[in-house]
């Protein structure tokens, strides 16, 4: 069990789905990854992508991010993300403005034709992103977007990063969020 730290829909408790590839992101580092993005979020389109359970893209939209596209291929995953929604919006009696996706990460880069400002993406162990997410994600991200890569502090930053460059790495214990903006021209 996980829960919603701040924002509106503090304390909510939320579901989680235990896998071996998987790796919910721990409260601590949520609210540090939150902690630095508190004044970025306010009307920001924000994708979560790998959602899972929709822990992130939940503390996004509990901290006043405008809408929230969840994606996720994991039937299971997509199962309780939905749980979690629903318990969200029957506690905080509020509707969430959201969009889920049942579609694998770069596909849906692929075909999504909107902007957002904040993407998102933890992969699952067994899943290590490439340097396809920095070129796919090119195509949906504001120019003063951010993209932010979560991954093992053990793992080195992505160098090779095409049209995007590495703000600053945030690292908290074992997890690193990496935070890449597009290059101007």
């Amino acid at each position: 069990m996980s829960k919603i730290i701040s924002g509106i829909f503090k304390g909510i408790k939320l579901d989680v789905l235990p896998q071996e590839n998987m790796r919910p992101t721990s409260c601590r580092a949520k609210e540090a990854l939150f902690d630095i993005l508190q004044f970025n979020l306010k009307d920001k389109i924000f994708v979560d992508l790998f959602a899972g359970t929709g822990q992130i893209g939940l503390e996004a939209l509990s901290r006043s991010a405008l809408k929230c596209y969840f994606v996720e291929k994991s039937k299971k995953s997509i199962q309780i993300l939905m749980q979690n929604i629903n318990r969200v919006e029957k506690i905080s009696d509020k509707k969430l403005n959201f969009e889920v996706f049942t579609l694998d990460v770069y596909k849906f880069l692929d075909k999504f034709n909107k902007k957002a400002d904040i993407l998102f993406a933890d992969s699952p162990f067994d899943l290590p992103l490439d340097e396809k997410i920095f070129v796919k994600s090119k195509q949906i991200i504001n120019p003063n977007g951010i993209l932010i890569i979560e991954s093992e502090s053990k793992n080195e930053y992505f160098k090779f990063t095409g049209s995007f460059y590495l703000i600053k790495r945030y690292t908290y214990g074992r997890i690193a969020f990496d935070f890449y903006k597009l290059k101007s021209g």
